[in-house]
């Protein structure tokens, strides 16, 4: 193969050294966005033009074909590789994850393929001539019907990969947006170039002059690469670091605007409309206008916001002013950070610790007092600390299963608080109640409007919306139900009622702690077998009401009572029958005497009466109704008929008798009367 250089393949040389040159010092910066594909490219250009040396020094047209074939293997690869440029450089992820950044070698591949076989086909080549006249001995090639889709094919790659470059560097600083400009000219510089060659106007006709202006082009990056910086971390770092970092960043000018803005300022803030670019901060989050408004004209300062939302979201908000070399201020960079794992993480611990000290704070109560008023009120007040609520109130259950609420609380602000306490029903009457009892499980009516089964008769009640409760039990007995009302649906929580639960069972302990004192106190005044107040109580309780009759000049009388020949029933009948005996009495003077009367077993088969504001008249009557039913008394056993009788003693107060024990004394003098005189009657004295 014979070769004659012509004068110009001096520029190819110079631009396939300055290409290869460019190639090695593009790959070492190896951090560089898009850096391995630049460097492909320019040994692209270098394949490309020191083939077109050798082509253009082949004096055969099969000399020219065979070098022209290997210059496509540069050729080829050209616009791919700036397509592929351009998206790892501008961070197109979509596409540099994607399988088209293999397919766009399909057509350069097919060019290839058809370029060493153009002989058989001539789809690319159809002719390669070099006239006669030809100056250098330029081939004339004569393209086929593969080639304008070739062509077509490279410019859409260079003009897509051109776009996304000059669109990023426009958005970045004043100094980048200069970079788009010069990058764009000396591209349109190579289509230009290439568009005169396709066309046959070239000055020195068939003389490819495209791969001087995209060697021209190339070198212009490479001079933006290391003289202007191009490769350094803008637009990368604004794209790579700013908008996939965790943190949000916001922009504003000096009046408030927005400039910039990431992807995460926008996911944290929960921001959901047009683009924010140009927009009033203000306008941008006017939903939280009532969190940000004490921050407007604010500098320099950093703090945390509660977003309200659905789970909610606290960000720490740090706001910096932008000033110029005179130190004024041209704007604000705001920046959001996420630290709601943190914030939920403190508010749980304060909850738990408030939970802790509401239950540390009832039980000292329970082992302090007996005063079941007291203690319930104690569990009213900390059940606000551990769940919040508009009213609460405790409802006890009695043995027929009638509720009743004994406290309440909160119901003042909404004027219901008497019709709260004037309720009674009976448990399987209001549904919540119902499911509580059945289950002995606590549970959360969301949306009591929303709810059919919601009583919606009971006073005072219409206000509630949410409501919350948990069963009162103690050893699967029911004893009421502590209850939270809230002015709006879907107030409470799911872990709300585990903290309503556990307050809902220290009541259970005060209320069996009460009644079991209660039981107590009234072992300790009553007659373990009539069920009657003892001796002792009674003693009491006359001293106290001869006192108040004497200040207030009120009558009262005293009855003394003995079953006559008590000890023959004990004797015939048994001890049991005799017990039987003294109840059946007691229950008999219950019946006829007053609720304000106070009947008591003084001792063996004796008993007493104190009759407050009586007179001696009306003391005696109810004396003999008494004796008469005990005298019609028949009980029945398997040794006959029991039947006894029993004399009775009255005494009024007067002066002559002031003091308890006189009068007394008197009552039991008019006892022995009765019996001295016959028994089974009544003696006045």
């Amino acid at each position: 193969m014979l070769f004659s250089f012509p004068t110009f393949t001096i520029v190819y040389a110079v631009a396939g050294i300055l290409s290869l040159l460019s190639a090695a010092a593009v790959i070492e910066r190896k951090a560089n966005p898009g850096n391995r594909q630049f460097a492909l490219l320019m040994f692209s250009l270098t394949i490309w033009c020191f083939s077109s040396i050798f082509e253009a020094g082949a004096l055969s047209v099969a000399g020219k074909l065979s070098w022209s074939k290997m210059h496509y293997l540069g050729a080829v690869s050209i616009s791919p590789l700036w397509l592929l440029f351009a998206a790892e450089y501008t961070h197109q992820k979509k596409f540099t994850a994607s399988n088209l950044r293999y397919l766009i070698w399909v057509i350069p591949l097919i060019t290839l393929i058809l370029a060493f076989t153009s002989e058989y086909h001539g789809l690319l080549w159809e002719e390669v001539i070099i006239p006669e006249n030809s100056v250098n001995h330029v081939a004339i090639y004569d393209y086929g019907i593969w080639f304008p889709v070739h062509i077509g094919f490279s410019y859409l790659m260079l003009i897509i990969g051109t776009y996304w470059l000059i669109r990023e560097l426009l958005n970045s600083p004043r100094k980048k947006q200069s970079h788009a400009m010069v990058i764009f000219i000396s591209m349109a510089f190579a289509w230009v170039s290439n568009i005169i060659y396709v066309l046959g106007l070239s000055p020195v006709k068939g003389l490819d002059i495209t791969i001087l202006s995209f060697t021209f082009s190339a070198l212009v990056l490479v001079w933006m690469i290391f003289g202007n910086r191009l490769f350094d971390l803008i637009p990368f770092a604004r794209n790579t670091l700013v908008d996939n970092m965790p943190d949000g960043v916001i922009v504003l000018d000096a009046d408030d605007r927005v400039v910039d803005i990431n992807p995460a300022a926008i996911k944290l803030s929960g921001y959901d409309g047009p683009p924010p670019i140009g927009l009033s901060i203000w306008d941008m989050f006017k939903e939280y206008q009532h969190l940000i408004e004490p921050y407007r004209d604010k500098q320099n300062i950093q703090t945390e916001l509660d977003l309200p939302g659905d789970p909610p979201r606290y960000l720490n908000v740090k706001i910096d002013n932008i000033a110029t070399g005179d130190k004024a201020t041209t704007g604000q960079i705001i920046t959001l950070r996420n630290i709601t794992r943190r914030k939920t993480s403190e508010i749980n611990e304060q909850e738990q610790r408030q939970f802790a000290e509401a239950l540390a704070d009832t039980a000292s109560i329970i082992n302090s007092s007996l005063d079941l008023d007291e203690v319930l009120n104690h569990i009213l007040d900390n059940v606000g600390k551990v769940v919040p609520h508009d009213s609460a109130n405790i409802a006890l259950v009695d043995e027929q299963g009638v509720a009743r609420f004994l406290k309440v609380k909160g119901y003042e602000k909404y004027g219901t608080r008497e019709h709260i306490l004037s309720i009674e029903r009976r448990v399987e009457e209001i549904p919540n109640f119902k499911k509580m009892a059945e289950s002995g499980k606590p549970l959360i009516n969301p949306d009591t409007w929303a709810d059919p089964e919601w009583v919606k008769d009971l006073p005072g009640a219409g206000w509630i919306r949410s409501f919350i409760g948990a069963p009162i039990k103690r050893k699967d007995k029911l004893l009421g139900f502590l209850n939270l009302d809230a002015a709006t649906p879907n107030f409470f929580e799911i872990k709300h009622l585990g903290r309503l639960q556990a307050l809902a069972n220290q009541a259970a302990i005060a209320i069996e702690n009460a009644q079991l004192f209660k039981e107590m106190e009234k072992l300790a005044i009553t007659d373990s077998l009539t069920g009657l107040y003892n001796r002792r109580f009674f003693f009491a309780f006359a001293e106290n009401e001869i006192e108040r009759s004497k200040r207030y000049k009120k009558h009262l009388s005293i009855i003394m009572m003995d079953i006559d020949h008590f000890k023959k029933v004990n004797d015939r009948f048994g001890h049991q029958i005799g017990d039987q005996v003294l109840k059946e009495i007691a229950d008999i003077c219950l019946s006829i005497l007053r609720k304000v009367d106070l009947m008591c077993r003084y001792g063996g088969e004796e008993f007493t009466v104190l009759l407050p504001e009586t007179e001696v008249a009306e003391a005696a009557h109810a004396a003999e109704r008494m004796c008469t039913a005990i005298s019609s008394l028949r009980l029945k056993t398997k040794k006959g008929d029991v039947s006894v009788s029993v004399s009775i003693g009255v005494a009024e107060l007067d002066s002559s008798r002031g003091s308890f024990e006189k009068l007394l004394a008197a009552a039991d003098t008019a006892l022995y009367t009765a019996k001295e005189t016959g028994r089974n009657r009544v003696q006045v004295i």
